[in-house]
């Protein structure tokens, strides 16, 4: 069975966790409902199975809640994404945060069904959000492979307590 573990980001970890992100996202700079993060200067943790790189998440800590502002995983089907998800919740959980938050696109039906696996809610529909961030990001494409439009953001939550 494979091991996996989660550390905190590191200055050595963080080129493969900003490589993962302009894979995933372009770039490091990320769009979100709640406003522009640079991912490579936010916290977070990276995910390590057996001992190569695998997947990393970064949060912003804002007021009450702590917002996962990327989580992505190299390979699928290991644990990964959930292993980060409970790293984010620790860190919420040690800040004394009341809720964790996460953005994602409407058609990212993995992430959904993720986040929802972990105890997140539906919290808010943002239609027409990533239609805004096109006009700032052109390159954000308007359907996914499968031939989803990509047009709006849906936040999810999961209360802490």
């Amino acid at each position: 069975m494979p091991s996996l573990e989660v550390h905190p980001l590191t200055p050595a970890t963080r080129p493969a966790a900003d490589a993962l992100a302009l894979r995933h996202w372009g770039g490091t700079r990320v769009l979100d409902v709640a406003g522009v993060y640079e991912s490579s200067r936010l916290p977070g943790a990276v995910a390590l199975l057996d001992g190569s790189f695998a997947g990393a998440v970064t949060w912003s800590r804002e007021a009450d809640l702590l917002r996962i502002v990327t989580l992505a995983s190299a390979v699928e089907g290991q644990g990964v994404g959930r292993a980060l998800l409970a790293a984010a919740e620790a860190e919420a959980r040690a800040a004394g945060a009341a809720r964790l938050v996460v953005s994602t696109t409407n058609n990212n039906l993995r992430a959904l069904a993720l986040y929802q696996r972990n105890g997140y809610r539906l919290a808010a529909l943002h239609p027409g959000a990533v239609d805004a961030f096109r006009r700032q990001r052109p390159q954000i494409p308007e359907t996914d492979p499968t031939g989803i439009p990509i047009r709006d953001m849906i936040e999810l939550a999961k209360p802490l307590g």
